[in-house]
């Protein structure tokens, strides 16, 4: 399970998204998929989101082989993580 850290600050503005690094020494901007996992992952606001969940809606909404979601979503999200941006629980 995932949710967006407390402490990110995060921005969309027009068709991009900005998220801050905890200390704000760096900006993040994301392709569109990695917009797109970041916003799921935001439209549940303190609620937490699953990979599962994430992986169904990037195969959804791009249209890619299950495998590949699954792949460019695990990999994409632990990069978040890796970074502090989200939290896994």
């Amino acid at each position: 399970m995932y949710t967006i850290d407390n402490n990110v600050v995060w921005r969309s503005v027009g068709d991009t998204v900005f998220v801050y690094s905890q200390d704000g020494s760096q900006i993040h901007k994301f392709n569109d998929v990695g917009q797109f996992i970041w916003l799921t992952i935001a439209e549940c606001e303190n609620k937490q989101i699953d990979i599962e969940t994430l992986t169904a809606a990037v195969e959804h909404t791009y249209e890619v082989s299950p495998q590949q979601a699954r792949q460019d979503v695990s990999g994409f999200v632990d990069e978040l993580v890796g970074k502090g941006l989200i939290k896994q629980t």
